[in-house]
């Protein structure tokens, strides 16, 4: 019993490291998903121009819920 035992647990490091799939499925989710062009955007300020939108953004047009700053909703 303690021999098998020791065999189980000598031998076990081969059988590690086969999770997440072979390469043949690598790329797959990029290839279905559909090519969509990118938008124009206005272009973004610079300098002062930058700093002031970081401030009416963060301390001016504060979402305030429950007493607190709302957060992220984009976040993952």
């Amino acid at each position: 019993m303690v021999v098998l035992t020791f065999l189980r647990y000598y031998f076990r490091p081969f059988d590690h490291g086969k999770v997440h799939g072979s390469l043949a499925r690598a790329g797959k989710v990029k290839s279905q998903t559909p090519k969509v062009d990118k938008q124009e955007k206005p272009k973004q300020p610079k300098g002062r121009a930058y700093m002031r939108l970081l401030y009416t953004k963060r301390f001016i047009n504060v979402t305030l819920v429950n007493g607190k700053r709302k957060a992220n909703s984009n976040a993952a």
